[in-house]
């Protein structure tokens, strides 16, 4: 069975927001094939971005009413552990060094 990952806009999603899971959606399907991935939006369409879809015969994607995330879809594994008095330029460095968006503050050095 083949795992399903939907591909999603912003909630009260305009042309931008479906336009944009639609094509990230056929991106994405191209570059990996063993998962399945849809394009979904949040809320309803509007006049425009309907209008845009039927000339383009591009499909209406199915509204997703709810959306529950896991910790596993969140979460990332501990590659930069600081102590809490490092030095904010130390940590910025280190992080910039090893292009990490987060760093585990903790009383211990490692995890």
């Amino acid at each position: 069975m083949t795992a399903v990952v939907y591909v999603t806009g912003h909630r009260n999603p305009d042309l931008d927001s479906i336009g944009s899971a639609i094509g990230y959606a056929e991106l994405k399907q191209r570059l990996r094939s063993d998962l399945r991935y849809v394009p979904v939006r949040l809320g309803p369409v509007n006049a425009q971005t309907r209008w845009a879809l039927e000339r383009s015969g591009a499909a209406e994607p199915e509204l997703l009413g709810d959306i529950r995330l896991r910790v596993c879809d969140v979460m990332q594994p501990c590659a930069l552990t600081v102590r809490h008095d490092a030095p904010v330029r130390d940590v910025g460095h280190a992080m910039a060094e090893q292009r990490l968006d987060l760093a585990a503050v903790t009383d211990e050095t490692a995890c």
